[in-house]
């Protein structure tokens, strides 16, 4: 624990140091803080902390509530552990991203970490091995949903395809690069494929039609977006004028492409940019010149073939990747069937969303005719007696035409808040207008009609002045109890004739109605 508390302390600092105006806090920091401290230390080459950092990230964070982050960082650690030339440790979180994009089905990630391989097998001169990882991005090409990156899986094989002068599938490939590029719009994009444009043309023996590819390419784009490309470009502008008989200025070229690559570039570049300057130089007859510079590329080159682990590369971690396959496919399976279950319970919450609003009145929410048709009405033969209550409020009209429709609804809404308070146990509908109506199944005459004296006390004892300014509101209500009714015409038929009596009657009172045909039920 006190190890823990001194190494996010550790981590704090760092980040206090790089921002100069936050100081160190003695409170635990958070995961994002303790993750953005790894990256100063990885590119000042203090491995051994980020990695202790790093575990310690892992510790704490959680899947997938961190997948995201923890995916991303890795990779962009990848890139920093690349170009500081520590294979080993860019390898690594390949290896992370791979067990954790199977893990969650995060395809995208997956098949960038295989590029990453593959990069790595191409920075080791190794086309052939590189090909192979970036074959198997091809194998699950329908599951990546970045159209950028199925592009990207696409250059690099070109990119090897070119280099193992198989010309022919390079330039079908070259097309299909190009009519997926028209698609993407990123001038990145446009701009490689000029460059591996004017390398076939090149190897095709047409050097203008190469430079004139070259001179479609803009520096600024790809300076801002990929110095390799921005080098590469400007190499093989290099490379064309030596084979058209104009080393000088590949020379020319070549050095400032050597100086660029020593301000901006990992080792791999640095060492393609020399290799050719010696190639331009033995070009012109100064190979003492092309010596010297060859002797400046050996440590570089030792270091690339000593660093990346081309053992962890081989036959075993192509046939990992192989099982890996299996479970990215199951984890994106599964994916996909919680999403669909999700969508499922999503459909049939709004299916019920909107069956409750079809069914219910908008501005009271109390059931309404299409309720009583379609749920009631079918069950009516269920129920040995049912006991109707219609209630309809005194001099509505007067409500609405001396303090607005609006003020009508306050009160409407308000019956309704009232109605649903006396007679909980029922169904309370809206009939329309001013009028509602209560449904009492297996009710009697003498419970219905108490109910309803009640309800009609409590509406008439509610203090209304804060919806109706100096207005009390009154309601008048009929009651009828029905054996085995034949249908809710017949029920609201025979409690509107109540109803009736009750407004001739005075109004603000209860009267009773007994079916026409049958005896009405006393107890």
């Amino acid at each position: 624990m006190v190890a823990e508390s001194s190494l996010e302390r550790e981590c704090l600092i760092m980040k206090s140091k790089k921002a100069k105006d936050v100081s160190p806090l003695e409170s635990q920091v958070s995961l994002e803080e303790l993750l953005e401290s790894v990256f100063p230390l990885v590119e000042q080459n203090e491995v051994h902390k980020s990695e202790l950092i790093l575990q310690q990230y892992e510790a704490r964070c959680s899947y997938p509530q961190h997948l995201e982050q923890t995916l991303s960082a890795y990779l962009q650690l990848y890139f920093i552990y690349t170009q500081n030339g520590q294979y080993n440790h860019a390898l690594d979180k390949l290896n992370k991203i791979v067990d954790l994009s199977c893990q969650y089905g995060m395809v995208n990630y997956y098949a960038e970490a295989i590029l990453g391989m593959g990069n790595l097998c191409e920075m080791y001169d190794y086309p052939e091995r590189a090909l192979k990882f970036y074959e198997r991005v091809t194998a699950i090409e329908p599951l990546i949903q970045s159209d950028d990156i199925r592009l990207l899986s696409k250059l690099h094989i070109l990119s090897c395809l070119i280099r193992l002068n198989r010309t022919r599938a390079a330039k079908n490939l070259l097309a299909v690069c190009q009519e997926m590029a028209h698609k993407s719009q990123r001038p990145i994009h446009f701009n490689s494929l000029l460059y591996y444009q004017a390398i076939l043309s090149r190897l095709d023996g047409k050097k203008r039609d190469a430079l004139i590819s070259l001179s479609q390419i803009s520096m600024q784009a790809i300076t801002f977006d990929s110095i390799w490309l921005y080098l590469e470009s400007k190499r093989e502008v290099a490379i064309c004028l030596m084979e058209t008989g104009r080393p000088e200025l590949a020379e020319v070229i070549m050095r400032s492409c050597v100086k660029y690559a020593r301000w901006n570039g990992d080792n791999h570049t640095i060492r393609r940019m020399l290799n050719s300057l010696s190639d331009v130089m033995m070009a012109t007859g100064n190979y003492e010149q092309a010596l010297e510079i060859e002797k400046e590329a050996h440590p570089l080159d030792l270091t690339i073939m000593t660093r990346i682990p081309m053992s962890e590369l081989g036959g075993f971690s192509l046939r990992r990747l192989g099982r890996a396959e299996i479970k990215l496919k199951l984890a994106i399976s599964e994916k996909k069937n919680a999403q669909l279950e999700a969508q499922t319970a999503r459909q049939k919450h709004e299916m019920a969303e909107l069956r409750k609003e079809a069914l219910h009145d908008p501005l009271t929410s109390l059931l309404n005719r299409r309720w009583m048709e379609q749920e009631f009405a079918p069950s009516l033969h269920e129920h040995n007696a049912i006991s109707a209550v219609i209630i309809d409020i005194d001099h509505f009209k007067v409500v609405n035409d001396s303090f607005s429709h609006l003020t009508g609804d306050n009160v409407l809404r308000q019956i309704a808040t009232l109605l649903l308070k006396q007679f909980k146990q029922y169904h309370c509908c809206r009939l329309g207008g001013e009028e509602f109506l209560i449904l009492m199944p297996e009710t009697t005459q003498r419970t219905a009609l108490k109910i309803s004296e009640t309800c009609r006390e409590q509406i008439a004892r509610f203090p209304w002045q804060h919806i109706v300014p100096t207005n009390s509101i009154t309601v008048s209500i009929g009651v009828t109890t029905i054996s085995n009714p034949s249908s809710i015409n017949q029920l609201i038929d025979n409690a509107d004739v109540a109803l009736y009596r009750a407004k001739q009657n005075g109004r603000n009172r209860v009267e009773f109605e007994a079916p026409t045909a049958e005896k009405a039920l006393t107890q």
